[in-house]
C-alpha cells in the first residue's frame, strides 16, 4: 500500500514547488479598502496593477498607494498587502511496508 506525503519544502519564502520541481512563483498586490467612518465595513476597491516579491516590499508601498487611490468616495481608505499566485506542494508517494 501506498502513502502520499505533501511536503512544501520551498527554499524561499516567495516561491512554491511544482510537482515537475520547478519553481512558481507568488508575489503580493495592494488591495485598496474603502472603509465607512471609523473603520466599519470595509470592503475592496481596488487593487493595484504592481506586484511586489515579498510582503515587506508591498506593506513599503503602502503609504504611497494610498496617496495614488484618494479619488476613491470613502470616508476612510486603508490598504491591505495580499498573497496571489499558487503555492505548490511536492508530492511524494512511499511505500507503507
Amino acid at each position: 500500500m501506498q502513502r502520499t506525503v505533501f511536503r512544501n519544502d520551498s527554499p524561499h519564502p516567495a516561491l512554491g514547488i511544482a510537482e515537475d520541481g520547478s519553481m512558481e512563483p507568488l508575489y503580493f498586490v495592494i488591495a485598496i479598502m474603502g472603509c465607512g467612518d471609523a473603520g466599519a465595513a470595509c470592503q475592496q476597491a481596488r487593487v493595484e496593477p504592481v506586484q511586489y516579491r515579498s510582503a515587506l516590499e508591498c506593506q513599503a508601498a503602502m503609504p504611497a498607494a494610498l496617496v495614488r487611490n484618494n479619488d476613491l468616495s470613502f470616508p476612510e481608505l486603508t490598504g491591505a498587502c495580499q498573497q496571489r499566485g499558487v503555492r505548490m506542494a511536492r508530492v511524494e508517494t512511499r511505500d507503507r511496508g
